[in-house]
């Protein structure tokens, strides 16, 4: 009886474990310059749409890329978002077309000089620190 109960238990841990795993968003390691950034993706505009918003924290290593159809001027804002961030627009090789660091605040928009494919949004000055610049490649 012990060992039926002690299976029950593991198959129930087991499954709650494979939901807890599938739950979680996907990422995506980025290299930049020999950088590393573990990245969520959002690729669908709900995903997008909310983006990093309501964070309390990011970690330092972390970030999110935004993935898109086709290359068009992307404009972001920091509406609802309580971290300090910096984004990088890339074309659709990969080639950062502009970079900047935003601010606290629900008025301000920022938008890519040129039309880019892709943004990916790190903690304020990741980018900066490590002088990652336009016309570097965005890798992964």
């Amino acid at each position: 009886m012990k060992i039926i109960s002690f299976l029950a238990l593991f198959f129930i841990f087991l499954i709650a474990t494979v939901f807890f795993i599938n739950s979680l968003p996907p990422i995506k390691l980025l290299t930049i310059k020999g950088n590393e950034l573990y990245c969520e993706i959002a690729d669908t505009p709900d995903k997008r749409s909310n983006g990093l918003m309501r964070r309390d924290a990011l970690d330092s290593d972390k970030g999110m890329v935004f993935v898109y159809q086709e290359e068009d001027i992307r404009t972001f804002h920091m509406a609802n978002v309580k971290i300090p961030l910096a984004i990088a627009f890339a074309d659709q090789n990969g080639i950062i077309v502009h970079t900047t660091e935003m601010t606290l605040d629900n008025k301000t928009t920022y938008s890519s000089e040129k039309p880019a494919m892709y943004a990916v949004e790190a903690n304020k000055g990741w980018f900066s620190s490590r002088q990652i610049k336009v016309g570097d490649k965005i890798e992964g």
